[in-house]
C-alpha cells in the first residue's frame, strides 16, 4: 500500500505517545532527601510497572550502601557501580538494558560533571577552562550522556547538588549588582532543561508547638517542571522514614503517579533522532551551504570570463562586441552585473555551452560578425534579431 502524503517526509502524525520512560531530575542541598527519594521512586517504578526488574545505580557518594537494605526488603535487584567517572556514568546506559534493568539512578551528576572537567584539564595540561574550550566539552557531554539518556528505554533518575543562580539586577541608582535569584542543579548549565520532571528537595526541621520535635525533618519536594502538566508547581511533603517498612515506597511515589500515568510505559522509547544531522550543509572546509554556493558561482563566473578571453583576448571594438553578443546569447542580458546575480544552475548551463563553443572553434578564428553569429546560432539558437526585438518591444 503506497504511503499517503501525511506519512511521507520527515514529519508525521504520531498515533501514540512515544515517551515510554520517565526522565527525572532531583536536586537539593545536603540532607534534603535526594538519594532516598530517587531510590524509592526507582523501587516504585520497578515493582509497579516492571515486575520487580533490576535497578542500576551509579554511586559517586557511597549512598547506595545505606539504601541496599530497602531494595533487599522489596525484592528489587540492585546493580551498583561506585566511581566518580563521567565515562562510567555513560557506560551504565549501555550496560543496563542487557541486564534487564528498568531504572537507572545517577547520584550525583554534579560529581561526574566535575570529573569530566578535571579530566579535560588534565589531558590538556590546563589550569583553567577557557571560553573556547566549551566547544569541545559540551558536544562530548551531549553525545555521550544527554542524547543516550533521553533515548534510553530505562527510566532515568538523576540526582544533583543545588547551585545558585545569579543575575545582574539594577538597584535604585540604576547600577547593576549581582544577586541570587534562584537555584538550579549544579552540573552542566543547561541540563535542567532535559528532564521531563524536575524536583527541588528542601528539608526543614519538624516543629511541634513552635519547638523542634526530636530532630526529625520534613522533606519538601517542589515540582519545578512537569511536562505532563499534571503536578506542575505543586509541593509534596513527608517526614523522615527512619524505620522503613515494606511498601513505604508507595507513600513517596504516590504524588508523582499522575506524571507516570502519562507515559506509554512498556512501549518503545523515542525521544530524539540521534542520527539526524545538518553536517551535509557544510563542506570539508566547514563552509556553510550558502557560502559554498556563493564560492561556486564565483568560480563559474571566472571560468566564463576566462573562456571569453580565450576566444577574443583583444580589447578592440569587435572583440568587445563579440563578447557582448555571446553573453546575450547565453544569459539573455548584456549586463555582467546581472549575470553575476543569476542562479547557480543558469551559470552552469551557460558555462557548458560556452565550453562547447570553444571546443568547436579550436582551429577557427572568429574575427567576423558573420562567423560569431553563426556560431552562437548553432550553439544556442540566438540571432542578433533577438536583441533588436527586445529593444523594439521595450
Amino acid at each position: 500500500m503506497p504511503a499517503t502524503s501525511s506519512e511521507c517526509g520527515l514529519f508525521r502524525e504520531e498515533q501514540q505517545i512515544s515517551q515510554a520512560s520517565l526522565k527525572v531530575g532531583i536536586y537539593g542541598g545536603q540532607g534534603s532527601g535526594k538519594s532516598t527519594t530517587a531510590a524509592l521512586m526507582a523501587i516504585a517504578l520497578s515493582k509497579l510497572y516492571h515486575n520487580g526488574a533490576p535497578v542500576m545505580f551509579h554511586d559517586t557518594e557511597n549512598g547506595s550502601d545505606f539504601l541496599k537494605p530497602i531494595f533487599k526488603m522489596e525484592g528489587v535487584p540492585l546493580f551498583v557501580r561506585k566511581s566518580r567517572s563521567f565515562r562510567d556514568m555513560c557506560a551504565g546506559l549501555v550496560e543496563g538494558p542487557p541486564k534487564g534493568a528498568c531504572v537507572y539512578v545517577e547520584d550525583s551528576l554534579t560529581t561526574d560533571w566535575n570529573e569530566l572537567l578535571d579530566a579535560f584539564k588534565k589531558a590538556r595540561n590546563l589550569k583553567t577552562i577557557e571560553f573556547y574550550h566549551w566547544g569541545q566539552i559540551k558536544p562530548q557531554w551531549q553525545s555521550d550522556w544527554v542524547v543516550p539518556m533521553l533515548n534510553s528505554p530505562m527510566h532515568i533518575i538523576v540526582c544533583g547538588r543545588a547551585g545558585d543562580v545569579w543575575e545582574n539586577v539594577a538597584n535604585e541608582e540604576g547600577k547593576l549588582k549581582a544577586e541570587r535569584t534562584g537555584t538550579k542543579m549544579k552540573a552542566e548549565g543547561e541540563f535542567g532543561y532535559e528532564p521531563n520532571l524536575l524536583i527541588e528537595m528542601v528539608s526543614e526541621m519538624q516543629l511541634e508547638g513552635g519547638r523542634r520535635r526530636g530532630g526529625r525533618f520534613i522533606h519538601n519536594a517542589y515540582v519545578l517542571k512537569d511536562r505532563t502538566r499534571t503536578i506542575q508547581g505543586l509541593c509534596f511533603k513527608w517526614p523522615d522514614i527512619n524505620a522503613y517498612k515494606p511498601g513505604d515506597y508507595k507513600k513517596i511515589f504516590s504524588p508523582f503517579e499522575p506524571h507516570a500515568a502519562f507515559f506509554n510505559i512498556g512501549g518503545t522509547q523515542m525521544a530524539v533522532d540521534a542520527s539526524a544531522s545538518s553536517s551535509q550543509l557544510f563542506d570539508a572546509a566547514g563552509n556553510f551551504d550558502y557560502q559554498r554556493m556563493k564560492q561556486q558561482a564565483q568560480i563559474f563566473l571566472e571560468e566564463i570570463e576566462g573562456n571569453l578571453l580565450a576566444l577574443w583576448p583583444g580589447q578592440d571594438a569587435n572583440s568587445k562586441k563579440f563578447k557582448g553578443n555571446t553573453i546575450e546569447a547565453l544569459f539573455g542580458t548584456r549586463s555582467w552585473t546581472k549575470v553575476s546575480t543569476l542562479p547557480l544552475g543558469n551559470l552552469e548551463v551557460g558555462l557548458v555551452r560556452l565550453g562547447m563553443i570553444r571546443a568547436r572553434t579550436q582551429n577557427v578564428i572568429l574575427d567576423t560578425e558573420e562567423d560569431v553569429d553563426r556560431m552562437l546560432r548553432e550553439a544556442t539558437g540566438w540571432t542578433p534579431d533577438d536583441e533588436m526585438g527586445k529593444g523594439a518591444s521595450a
